[in-house]
Protein backbone atom coordinates (compact mmCIF):
# COMPACT_ATOMS: atom_id res chain seq x y z
CA UNK A 1 0.00 0.00 0.00
CA UNK A 2 1.32 3.20 -0.92
CA UNK A 3 0.49 6.77 -0.75
CA UNK A 4 1.35 10.42 -2.95
CA UNK A 5 3.91 11.89 -1.56
CA UNK A 6 4.86 15.90 -1.68
CA UNK A 7 6.27 15.70 -5.20
CA UNK A 8 3.51 13.01 -6.67
CA UNK A 9 5.84 9.67 -6.25
CA UNK A 10 4.42 6.79 -4.35
CA UNK A 11 5.30 6.20 -1.07
CA UNK A 12 5.14 2.84 0.84
CA UNK A 13 3.40 2.84 4.26
CA UNK A 14 5.08 1.04 7.06
CA UNK A 15 3.35 -1.93 8.03
CA UNK A 16 3.13 -1.98 11.83
CA UNK A 17 2.89 -5.23 14.54
CA UNK A 18 0.06 -4.65 16.39
CA UNK A 19 1.97 -4.92 19.72
CA UNK A 20 4.55 -2.67 18.51
CA UNK A 21 4.64 1.00 19.89
CA UNK A 22 4.10 3.90 17.48
CA UNK A 23 4.82 7.48 19.03
CA UNK A 24 2.72 10.22 18.12
CA UNK A 25 2.90 13.82 19.30
CA UNK A 26 4.76 12.58 22.80
CA UNK A 27 2.79 9.42 23.42
CA UNK A 28 3.59 6.07 22.54
CA UNK A 29 0.58 3.89 21.72
CA UNK A 30 0.53 0.03 20.41
CA UNK A 31 -2.17 -0.48 18.11
CA UNK A 32 -3.52 -3.71 20.29
CA UNK A 33 -4.16 -0.93 23.50
CA UNK A 34 -1.39 -2.31 25.05
CA UNK A 35 0.68 -0.51 27.66
CA UNK A 36 3.85 -2.07 27.59
CA UNK A 37 5.55 0.22 24.29
CA UNK A 38 4.93 2.99 26.60
CA UNK A 39 5.63 1.83 29.94
CA UNK A 40 9.19 0.74 28.47
CA UNK A 41 9.93 4.44 27.30
CA UNK A 42 8.50 5.94 30.72
CA UNK A 43 11.09 3.82 32.46
CA UNK A 44 13.93 4.73 30.46
CA UNK A 45 13.26 7.97 31.19
CA UNK A 46 12.71 7.52 34.82
CA UNK A 47 16.40 5.92 34.66
CA UNK A 48 18.20 8.65 32.93
CA UNK A 49 16.77 10.84 35.70
CA UNK A 50 17.69 8.36 38.24
CA UNK A 51 21.65 8.51 36.07
CA UNK A 52 21.86 12.17 36.03
CA UNK A 53 20.81 12.42 39.95
CA UNK A 54 23.48 9.81 40.65
CA UNK A 55 25.74 11.26 38.29
CA UNK A 56 25.76 15.11 39.75
CA UNK A 57 24.72 17.37 43.29
CA UNK A 58 22.14 18.75 44.41
CA UNK A 59 21.07 20.38 47.46
CA UNK A 60 17.97 19.47 48.70
CA UNK A 61 16.00 22.75 47.46
CA UNK A 62 17.51 21.77 44.21
CA UNK A 63 16.16 18.38 44.60
CA UNK A 64 12.81 19.55 44.89
CA UNK A 65 12.63 22.17 41.70
CA UNK A 66 14.01 19.56 40.00
CA UNK A 67 11.13 17.10 40.02
CA UNK A 68 8.42 19.40 40.07
CA UNK A 69 9.69 21.62 37.05
CA UNK A 70 11.49 19.21 35.24
CA UNK A 71 11.85 15.33 35.75
CA UNK A 72 7.94 15.16 36.16
CA UNK A 73 6.20 17.14 33.57
CA UNK A 74 8.69 14.95 31.29
CA UNK A 75 7.21 11.82 32.84
CA UNK A 76 3.17 13.32 33.02
CA UNK A 77 2.85 14.40 29.62
CA UNK A 78 1.16 11.16 28.06
CA UNK A 79 -0.55 9.74 31.11
CA UNK A 80 -3.95 11.10 30.82
CA UNK A 81 -4.19 8.72 27.99
CA UNK A 82 -2.54 5.88 29.36
CA UNK A 83 -3.97 3.10 31.13
CA UNK A 84 -1.31 1.68 33.49
CA UNK A 85 -1.37 -0.68 36.55
CA UNK A 86 -0.41 0.48 39.46
CA UNK A 87 2.65 -2.16 39.22
CA UNK A 88 3.66 -0.45 35.88
CA UNK A 89 3.77 2.80 37.68
CA UNK A 90 5.96 1.34 40.42
CA UNK A 91 8.33 0.19 37.68
CA UNK A 92 8.58 3.64 36.26
CA UNK A 93 9.05 5.83 39.32
CA UNK A 94 10.94 2.71 41.60
CA UNK A 95 14.31 3.95 39.69
CA UNK A 96 13.87 7.81 39.91
CA UNK A 97 12.89 7.62 43.65
CA UNK A 98 15.53 5.37 44.45
CA UNK A 99 18.20 7.85 43.56
CA UNK A 100 15.92 11.34 44.15
CA UNK A 101 15.41 10.45 47.50
CA UNK A 102 18.97 10.53 48.95
CA UNK A 103 19.02 14.23 47.22
CA UNK A 104 15.33 15.28 49.17
CA UNK A 105 17.48 14.09 52.43
CA UNK A 106 15.79 11.32 52.76
CA UNK A 107 16.91 7.31 53.03
CA UNK A 108 15.97 5.65 49.57
CA UNK A 109 13.44 3.01 51.54
CA UNK A 110 11.47 5.32 52.83
CA UNK A 111 8.06 3.32 52.65
CA UNK A 112 6.20 4.02 49.33
CA UNK A 113 2.97 4.25 50.81
CA UNK A 114 3.98 7.28 52.60
CA UNK A 115 6.04 8.36 50.08
CA UNK A 116 2.75 9.20 47.94
CA UNK A 117 0.49 10.19 50.96
CA UNK A 118 -0.64 13.56 50.57
CA UNK A 119 1.20 16.13 53.27
CA UNK A 120 -1.63 16.89 55.50
CA UNK A 121 -1.16 13.15 56.23
CA UNK A 122 2.49 13.91 57.21
CA UNK A 123 3.67 12.34 53.56
CA UNK A 124 5.83 13.61 51.20
CA UNK A 125 3.47 14.33 48.38
CA UNK A 126 5.68 12.69 45.78
CA UNK A 127 3.66 12.23 42.59
CA UNK A 128 3.05 8.67 41.34
CA UNK A 129 2.41 7.79 37.38
CA UNK A 130 -0.98 5.48 38.72
CA UNK A 131 -2.48 8.10 40.66
CA UNK A 132 -1.55 10.84 38.19
CA UNK A 133 -2.78 8.89 35.56
CA UNK A 134 -6.30 8.84 37.12
CA UNK A 135 -6.38 12.61 38.07
CA UNK A 136 -5.50 13.56 34.48
CA UNK A 137 -7.95 11.30 32.93
CA UNK A 138 -10.69 12.84 35.20
CA UNK A 139 -9.37 16.40 34.58
CA UNK A 140 -9.87 15.70 31.06
CA UNK A 141 -13.22 14.38 31.00
CA UNK A 142 -14.86 17.12 33.67
CA UNK A 143 -12.95 20.01 31.63
CA UNK A 144 -13.76 18.65 28.07
CA UNK A 145 -16.59 16.62 27.98
CA UNK A 146 -19.18 19.12 27.92
CA UNK A 147 -17.16 21.44 25.42
CA UNK A 148 -18.40 21.83 21.71
CA UNK A 149 -14.65 20.65 20.35
CA UNK A 150 -14.12 17.62 18.70
CA UNK A 151 -12.84 16.12 22.17
CA UNK A 152 -16.44 16.86 23.78
CA UNK A 153 -18.46 15.64 21.37
CA UNK A 154 -16.16 12.11 20.96
CA UNK A 155 -16.21 11.74 24.47
CA UNK A 156 -20.20 12.37 24.59
CA UNK A 157 -20.40 9.62 21.65
CA UNK A 158 -18.57 7.51 23.86
CA UNK A 159 -20.46 7.61 26.66
CA UNK A 160 -23.39 7.41 24.68
CA UNK A 161 -22.69 4.60 22.96
CA UNK A 162 -21.41 2.64 26.73
CA UNK A 163 -24.67 2.82 27.92
CA UNK A 164 -26.38 1.50 24.97
CA UNK A 165 -23.63 -0.97 24.98
CA UNK A 166 -24.99 -2.27 28.72
CA UNK A 167 -28.88 -1.75 27.70
CA UNK A 168 -29.92 0.57 30.28
CA UNK A 169 -31.43 3.78 31.07
CA UNK A 170 -29.70 5.56 33.84
CA UNK A 171 -27.31 8.10 32.93
CA UNK A 172 -23.37 5.88 32.87
CA UNK A 173 -22.18 7.81 35.74
CA UNK A 174 -25.53 6.89 38.13
CA UNK A 175 -25.20 3.26 37.19
CA UNK A 176 -24.20 0.86 39.69
CA UNK A 177 -20.26 0.08 38.91
CA UNK A 178 -20.22 -3.13 40.97
CA UNK A 179 -22.92 -4.65 38.71
CA UNK A 180 -21.90 -3.13 35.46
CA UNK A 181 -18.47 -2.01 35.54
CA UNK A 182 -16.80 -5.61 34.20
CA UNK A 183 -18.88 -5.47 30.99
CA UNK A 184 -17.01 -2.03 29.91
Amino acid sequence: VSLPGPSGDDIPLRRVPAGEGVTVVGVTQALNGAMKPQVTLLAEKSTEWAKKITDGYMNHRTAWNALNTMIWPSLTYPLAVCSLTKTQGDFIITPLYKALLPELGLQWKFPRLWCHAPTSLQGLALPHPYIEQGIDQLKMVLHRGLSTEINGGLQRASLAQAQLELGISTPLFLADFQQYGHLL
